[in-house]
């Protein structure tokens, strides 16, 4: 009897846990063996499990951000004498116990970080999806690497195109632009100090249109909401790469 397994399927029984083997017997008939081998790998299957976490993760930094100005320190001190007046604040990590601040400066540092916790949790985001595609290219093209923070390996990959025309998926053109909107963001935050520049202002027009940036300042324009909607366009991005794995 003779026992048939491609290379291919050989790397994507590690990811779907399942495959189709095909043996030949000594009369020249075929069978059909459907099998489950393995798990996904361990490390793909944490990086698809911190993405999926990280909206949780994101968000309870905003609550507790809010929560203490808002629940705590505006309910406490705000219409009061102490308002203004230095205050040590428990802060049992440190080696002192304390920091000193007034409630009106502790508030106001707090009601500030909306935009390093929506942005940063962009980055983080973003950086995941990446490393995940690097880690998933070798595997479903025998050893092919990708250098997928190259945006246009990125597209390729995710749409299926010459060399990865065997991953096909069902994301479309409008998703992608949408994702290289949010790459650009990012980049932003991190290399122009939250400022948009060319890159940017080109990525907004390819989702927005032509003239949409006319009332577009320095200022990256991202909100709480504009994060919440690329973080579930990534979501989507990632099952269907599961989906589209599964199909190979």
């Amino acid at each position: 009897m003779v026992i048939g397994l491609s290379p291919t399927l050989g790397a994507l029984f590690a990811i779907t846990g399942k495959f189709t083997l095909y043996s030949v017997d000594n009369h020249s008939r075929v069978k059909v063996h459907q099998c489950a081998i393995m798990k996904i790998p361990e490390k793909i299957d944490n990086i698809i499990q911190r993405i999926l976490e990280s909206e949780g993760e994101w968000k309870a930094l905003y609550m507790a951000s809010w929560g203490c100005a808002r629940f705590y320190l505006e309910k406490n001190f705000k219409n009061t004498n102490s308002w203004e007046k230095p205050l040590r604040f428990r802060l049992p990590a440190s080696k002192k116990g304390y920091q000193e601040y007034t409630p009106a400066e502790l508030c106001g540092i707090l009601k500030s970080k909306d935009t390093e916790f929506t942005l940063g949790h962009l980055q983080t985001l973003f950086s995941l999806l990446e490393e995940l595609i690097d880690e998933l290219c070798p595997i479903v093209f025998n050893g092919q690497e990708i250098r997928s923070h190259k945006f246009e390996s990125l597209k390729k990959f995710l749409l299926g195109r010459n060399p990865y025309q065997n991953f096909q998926t069902n994301i479309t053109e409008d998703k992608i632009k949408k994702l290289k909107l949010a790459k650009e963001t990012r980049n932003c935050f991190i290399h122009n100090n939250s400022k948009v520049d060319e890159h940017w202002l080109e990525a907004f027009k390819e989702v927005n249109g032509r003239d949409s940036t006319a009332q577009i300042g320095d200022e990256l324009p991202v909100n709480f909401h504009q994060i919440e909607g690329w973080h579930e366009l990534i979501i989507e991005i990632v099952n269907e790469i599961k989906d589209s794995v599964i199909r190979l």
